[in-house]
């Protein structure tokens, strides 16, 4: 596939040609004459990012490898197929797909800053102004997905980062399918209960109303620093079901006595 590289100029830098590849790194990726790696982001259990600059225009991107193409390859092409077709300021865009011998890997925007809990969260609590800028940008990100028919299905504050100017991108698409639609494949499992709303936990069918209870999960978390649930995915769905999350004002007391008297967490 022919890349479509990023335009923005903001982001080039020299390219003095390819370098020796990193230790670990995909031989597909190395042998990419497009693309220099210069480091390596994160990883996790689905594969590596690496931070690139493509070799003729200069322009840093991130290239995210997929660990296995025998595990995760449906729900890595989704993630393409789905984000790919997306044009919004806050939603992170896809250029390229490559569907290699030794692995697959896509390429995309680099999105720099800090995950939204590092904005967000200080010493002393919650940023609120900060919270409410990156609150806006999301909600507007997440009426273009709906608009789309799309629903993320992943939302939480890993998969959101923001920028030192305060400019919010929203990653991570791997789990994301059509409203109205049941999870496909594992995607129920994969995601993160503490953010899930009831219906995901079932396997039932979603639309918007779903990432809309994560985002308000999210910003619970931001306000008291710790979400209003937690644990595996049953204790989630028991609590969602029957308890009611302490409001963020009376979360936040109990959050400071128990750091002075040195109380245990709740179960």
């Amino acid at each position: 596939m022919s890349v479509v590289p990023p335009t923005s100029s903001s982001a080039a830098i020299p390219v003095a040609g390819k370098q020796p590849p990193l230790p670990g790194l995909p031989r597909s990726v190395a042998s990419d004459s497009r693309y220099r790696v210069l480091g390596e982001l994160g990883r996790g259990g689905m594969g590596v990012v690496y931070e690139a600059v493509h070799c003729e225009t200069g322009e840093r991107v991130a290239i995210k490898t997929l660990a296995s193409r025998r595990e995760g390859l449906l729900r890595f092409k989704n993630e393409y197929r789905l984000a790919s077709r997306l044009a919004h300021p806050n939603l992170v865009s896809l250029f390229d797909l490559v569907i290699a011998d030794d692995c697959s890997y896509f390429v995309m925007e680099l999105a720099p800053g800090v995950d939204l809990r590092r904005h967000v969260r200080t010493k002393t609590g919650c940023n609120l102004p900060r919270l409410y800028a990156a609150c806006a940008q999301i909600l507007d990100a997440l009426e273009c997905l709906a608009t789309a028919g799309i629903v993320h299905r992943d939302l939480k504050p890993s998969n959101i980062m923001v920028s030192d100017r305060g400019h919010v991108k929203i990653l991570d698409f791997g789990l994301a399918g059509a409203a109205d639609t049941p999870d496909f494949s594992d995607a129920m499992l994969a995601g993160t209960p503490t953010y899930m709303s009831p219906e995901q936990i079932d396997g039932r069918p979603l639309d918007a109303r779903s990432d809309l209870y994560a985002l308000g999960t999210i910003v619970y978390e931001m306000l008291c620093g710790e979400p209003p649930f937690g644990g595996p995915q049953s204790q989630v769905l028991n609590a969602q079901r029957y308890q009611h999350a302490l409001p963020p004002s009376d979360r936040s007391t109990v959050l400071r006595i128990r750091s002075v008297v040195d109380l245990p967490a709740p179960l």
